[in-house]
């Protein structure tokens, strides 16, 4: 029992910050259930190990499915484990988490050193995390001025403040991990909360993601643009029990203080979007779009320049726009007369 424990605290305390910053939340009862979970983990590693060399010499079906109802054990413990709360944790960057590890590893040497020394190691600890705090609030604090700020990863989620100071948020993805990165990005934003969420290509599976960021962040104001099903509706506002005002908006524009957006869409797919911020004109592509799509819509691909074009990828197609800057999430395409980054990380634009 205390190996399980020491292992456990050991495990937890170990990958805590990497826990803070990519998933934001912890589950206190992962504390109890490793103790429960990882003797019956290896006895059944042991069991399927001795099986599997077994069966390699002689093929004995009721071994597999002895092995199989040790799998399923571990299985619906980990399932019934799973369905107790988790809490919020605060975001660590990568400087915290360097620091943390600092601590980590000099606290034991640290107890026996003596009365002076300790005095020493306290003040420089204090000036560095002190520094760290002031260069990180600096860094990724959102100013009054316009900011715009983007998501690393397939995610196509951004955040917008306004000249009003209103913060918007757009497209909240369905998937799990294209989730995470939005809420990481708004954790290293410092956003405490969210005026307005947007939301294109409504899916079902994006309800509980969707669900999620409006209770954090005390979203009063959800759009949803497109044409959707009474089910889909009723299913998400529904769902969206402290979220007073939920509109489904059919038209393809949009526009609170200096922000205004206009659509392009493809049955009922929106597949790029023009957005305006202040002076700033940025095109954001969310589907790949074709070169007959391009020349059947000039009136919007063609009717600005644009400061810059964010897309998951980069197309020799998408050069003829009128664009300064390229950011692609994925691929290698790149053409000498123009500008293309690729976002591995989020990114944060400010403008006076």
């Amino acid at each position: 029992m205390s190996t399980s424990i020491s292992t456990t605290l050991s495990a937890t305390i170990g990958t805590i910050p990497f826990v803070c910053k990519y998933f934001g939340e912890f589950a206190p009862i992962s504390l109890i259930s490793n103790l429960v979970v990882l003797p019956l983990f290896s006895l059944m590693f042991t069991i399927l190990l001795i099986c599997t060399f077994v069966n390699l010499i002689f093929y004995i079906p009721a071994l597999l499915h002895f092995s199989e109802f040790f799998v399923n054990i571990i299985t619906n413990l980990s399932a019934i484990f799973a369905n107790f709360g988790t809490i919020k944790t605060i975001y660590f960057d990568t400087i915290s988490v360097f620091i943390y590890y600092f601590i980590a590893f000099f606290i034991s040497p640290y107890m026996m050193l003596s009365a002076k020394s300790k005095l020493v190691c306290s003040l420089s600890l204090i000036v560095l995390v002190s520094g760290t705090i002031s260069m990180k609030s600096i860094k990724v604090a959102l100013t009054p001025n316009v900011n715009i700020a983007t998501t690393k990863g397939n995610s196509n989620a951004m955040v917008f403040t306004t000249n009003k100071n209103k913060v918007i948020l757009t497209n909240v993805d369905g998937g799990y991990y294209r989730f995470l990165t939005t809420k990481s990005m708004l954790r290293e934003l410092n956003v405490s909360h969210i005026d307005y969420l947007l939301i294109f290509n409504y899916k079902e599976t994006a309800q509980k993601n969707i669900c999620e960021v409006a209770i954090d962040y005390s979203i009063s104001n959800v759009y949803i643009f497109g044409e959707y099903s009474n089910t889909d509706k009723i299913g998400l506002v529904s769902n969206l029990y402290s979220t007073p005002n939920v509109q489904f908006f059919e038209n393809e524009t949009f526009e609170i203080d200096d922000f205004s957006l206009s659509t392009y869409k493809k049955e009922s797919t929106t597949k790029a979007i023009n957005y305006k911020i202040g002076s700033i004109k940025f095109l954001q592509v969310l589907t790949a779009i074709s070169q007959t799509e391009i020349s059947n819509n000039q009136d919007f691909f063609y009717q600005t320049h644009y400061d810059f074009c964010i897309s998951n990828s980069i197309y020799d197609r998408y050069f003829d726009f009128y664009v300064d800057e390229f950011f692609a999430r994925q691929g290698n395409i790149t053409r000498e007369d123009q500008k293309v980054s690729f976002l591995d990380k989020s990114i944060l634009w400010t403008f006076d």
